[in-house]
């Protein structure tokens, strides 16, 4: 079966848990919606032991039901971890901590779902979520216009270990122009299962990366 490119991560959330394996199949890299998917402890278990490189990410408010999600999760060999740099710190920071124990890798997340921040604050997040132990810094940020895009964009100048787009109609290019312009992935989506406003399915982003930015082979 023909792999998904390794810069392409397939967010998977509103799905039932048996159609799930047939993407994990497909995919190089894929993130799990923890907060998206009603699973079991087991159905979690089962799940990231069959894929080696998936992200765990919970979207969620309660501090509890985030550090048992996530923790079970690595427990259960997540390769990455999701934190929004908002989350409670010191729940933020057992995580953290979890995570570079177990050998995992951490990615802290910024969203704004409301607006794009001038390119001074944006720059002023990434720096407070390195010093947050984050391995890679993801910014999302709602693009209300054309010219939010190049704020966000213009980010990859002189950051690395970013993963920067736009979220809404407005901000659909940035995720195609991501990879192109330096971040290591960007996200789509499994077709009619969209998690995140604004994102490509997953074969329309494979289309266009490999028009735009062809894989090499040795």
């Amino acid at each position: 079966m023909k792999m998904l490119r390794p810069d392409i991560c397939l967010s998977i959330g509103n799905m039932r848990y048996e159609d799930i394996f047939s993407y994990l199949k497909k995919a190089t890299l894929a993130e799990i919606r923890l907060d998206l998917l009603n699973l079991t402890d087991e159905q979690v278990e089962r799940l990231f032991a069959a894929h080696g490189n998936l992200i765990a990410t919970c979207r969620c408010s309660e501090s509890a039901r985030l550090l048992q999600t996530l923790g079970h999760a690595l427990n259960s060999g997540a390769a990455f971890v999701d934190v929004d740099h908002l989350t409670e710190s010191s729940i933020r920071d057992d995580i953290v901590a979890r995570a570079k124990g177990l050998g995992r890798r951490v990615i802290i997340s910024y969203h704004n779902y409301e607006r794009t921040p001038s390119k001074d604050e944006l720059e002023r997040i990434i720096f407070s979520i390195k010093s947050q132990g984050a391995d890679i810094c993801k910014v999302a940020c709602l693009a209300n216009e054309p010219r939010d895009c190049s704020r966000v964009m213009a980010l990859y100048e002189h950051l690395t270990d970013l993963v920067a787009f736009c979220m809404g109609e407005a901000g659909k290019i940035t995720r195609l122009a991501a990879p192109i312009l330096g971040a290591p992935f960007t996200y789509a989506s499994v077709t009619d299962a969209s998690t995140a406003p604004g994102q490509f399915d997953y074969l329309k982003m494979e289309e266009y990366l490999n028009y735009f930015l062809p894989l090499t082979h040795d």
